[in-house]
């Protein structure tokens, strides 16, 4: 097992040659290749036999030497490195949160963001796994409990305080923070509406960067440090703030389709396998 997967890819056939070792990004990026796959046998693009090896860790993993008939992608790079990332798993489902088919899920947010607001507070909610950038939120939460909402949680089993994403809506905005390298759910954040505080990181998957460089969200220091005063912001401008987060709500109902992420990923084999053919 590894961090990544890798695919036999032919006219005849999809076949897995390694799985990494994430059961769930497994079968959610066989999902995704699959979708690549018959783009690329529909417009004729898969004539011959290739080995497709998608690098699924939540930050950049070190690739092998190059090979003649082997395509490699990251699926995460440092800000402004997006042009060769490959669409990470989560298009392809994220049981834990609720995401077994992309679109159901996020037309859900798009409508549980219409409606209004009950809290002003911004929100976040995730596991603590020791990442600072949490748990200096989680303490602003207890510091200014009338500005910042959220809490640690733990994943599954009957001991989880889980909070769907759509009742996360009912706060009037909402706060992305990193992970242990990328973001996995900012992607999901876009859909709902709602003004979005993201605070800078390191690590960023190809959507997470479609949805900041439209600008339409509220860049907050890595440390959190001017996160209340851009909280300030939104309030200040409640009318103006809910319209950048409607555009940019649109905008990843128009972009960040599972339609979109596979036309991407076809797109990225598609030239891959011209410039391998070409040498």
């Amino acid at each position: 097992m590894s961090n990544f997967i890798e695919f036999l890819v032919s006219p005849t056939e999809l076949q897995n040659l390694a799985l990494s070792w994430w059961d769930l990004r497994n079968k959610s990026m066989i999902k995704l290749m699959q979708a690549v796959r018959s783009i690329l046998l529909a417009d004729g693009s898969l004539r011959s036999e290739w080995r497709v090896r998608i690098h699924m860790h939540d930050f950049p993993t070190p690739e092998g030497p190059p090979e003649r008939n082997l395509l490699e992608f990251q699926t995460i790079s440092a800000f402004g490195g997006k042009e060769g990332l490959f669409p990470d798993w989560g298009f392809g489902g994220w049981w834990h949160m609720g995401i077994y088919d992309w679109w159901p899920f996020v037309t859900n947010l798009a409508r549980a963001g219409e409606r209004p607001p009950e809290d002003p507070r911004a929100f976040w909610k995730g596991a603590c796994m020791d990442i600072p950038q949490r748990i200096r939120y989680i303490e602003m939460c207890r510091e200014r409990p009338d500005k910042f909402a959220g809490e640690f949680m733990t994943w599954g089993g009957p001991s989880t305080n889980f909070t769907p994403m759509e009742e996360q809506c009912r706060h009037a905005a909402l706060v992305d923070l990193t992970g242990v390298g990328f973001s996995g759910r900012l992607k999901m954040l876009g859909f709902t509406g709602r003004p979005l505080l993201i605070a800078r990181r390191q690590w960023w998957c190809w959507a997470g960067q479609e949805i900041a460089d439209q600008g339409l969200h509220w860049d907050v220091a890595e440390d959190l440090c001017d996160i209340s005063e851009k909280y300030g912001s939104i309030l200040g401008d409640m009318e103006g703030s809910v319209d950048r987060a409607s555009r940019l709500r649109d905008f990843c109902l128009g972009n960040l389709t599972f339609e979109r992420a596979c036309e991407r990923g076809a797109s990225l084999l598609r030239d891959a396998m011209a410039s391998k053919s070409g040498l």
